[in-house]
């Protein structure tokens, strides 16, 4: 079974996703409250493309080689998992063309990520629970020699659906497990609001080893993040000016221990009131909402234990 999770007229799934770009060029830049662009009202996101940034400048076009090009959630109750996420972001349910299994989540009509039966918690397998980001490359196979070249490690070869996408799963030189998509020319789109994905990291457990994988099999521009002038184990991956996604040191985040992993954020306009709502709907606040250099954040994890981030908007 697949099932696809979507917001918007903005397609972020596993298969087909083009990326909701971030133009902050800092961490210091993430924005705190903005206004949405007209026709954004009652939830709803309109068909809004990358032709300005979120500073109304226009927007330049770039490869997507190396950015987040999809989400996708691995579950063993999707029938349970849509419960919680349309209850706690408003995002609709699509079937697939059988109509008796979920084919997307959504928020409008655009798709925020795909889903996927998982059975058991084997994480080198299919059958892996939880969220799972995605980075699109001009070419899959390419970007596997990459991958082994440089000390990560292929978990599903590379296979392609019946739209002709080509995919694959991997594991970093680090060890967090993210998928691999090729980029077939989706125009991709700029947007941020309640429900949506608005960032995304991986915490990895060797910093410098993780940063130079990223270069040198993904083409990642990291710009090391100095609050204050305080040296801080974070680094934002840029694409001309724009930061598209982050990698810190999991030490650092309080992840002593733990393996490296990916995780993506999702924005909430009361981030108060989502975590309490994650709890009072079977889910668990793994992190109170707190205060950060970059915005008010919380980690929580849905009733099937799929760990996912929320950002105040």
């Amino acid at each position: 079974m697949r099932t696809s999770l979507h917001v918007n007229r903005s397609r972020i799934g596993v298969v087909e996703a083009p990326l909701f770009s971030l133009p902050w060029e800092r961490l210091e830049d993430l924005p705190r409250w903005r206004a949405l662009p007209s026709g954004w009202s009652d939830g709803r996101i309109a068909n809004y493309r990358r032709r300005t940034d979120m500073h109304g400048n226009e927007a330049r076009s770039s490869a997507r080689s190396g950015l987040p090009g999809g989400i996708g959630l691995y579950t063993p109750d999707a029938g349970e998992a849509a419960d919680f996420y349309r209850a706690l972001f408003s995002w609709d349910i699509v079937s697939s063309d059988s109509q008796t299994e979920i084919s997307a989540f959504s928020l409008g009509s655009g798709m925020i990520a795909n889903v996927h039966a998982a059975v058991g918690r084997s994480e080198d397998s299919q059958h892996f629970a939880g969220w799972q980001i995605s980075l699109s490359v001009s070419d899959v196979d390419t970007a596997l020699g990459k991958v082994e070249e440089n000390g990560g490690k292929i978990v599903i070869p590379r296979t392609k659906n019946g739209e002709g996408d080509k995919r694959a799963v991997v594991r970093d030189s680090t060890g967090a497990r993210l998928g691999v998509i090729e980029d077939r020319g989706n125009e991709g789109f700029s947007a941020f609001g309640p429900g949506l994905p608005v960032w995304y990291e991986v915490l990895v457990t060797d910093f410098e080893k993780g940063m130079r994988f990223y270069r040198d099999v993904f083409g990642w521009e990291c710009r090391l993040y100095a609050p204050e002038g305080k040296n801080v184990p974070y680094a934002t991956n840029r694409k001309g000016e724009s930061s598209v996604c982050g990698i810190g040191d999991a030490s650092y985040f309080g992840r002593e221990g733990e393996s490296s992993l990916w995780r993506v954020y999702f924005g909430a306009e009361d981030i108060d009131s989502s975590a309490k709502r994650v709890d009072d709907l079977g889910g668990k606040t793994l992190s109170e909402p707190r205060d950060t250099p970059w915005g008010r954040v919380a980690e929580a994890a849905d009733p099937q234990g799929a760990m996912f981030m929320m950002y105040q908007i």
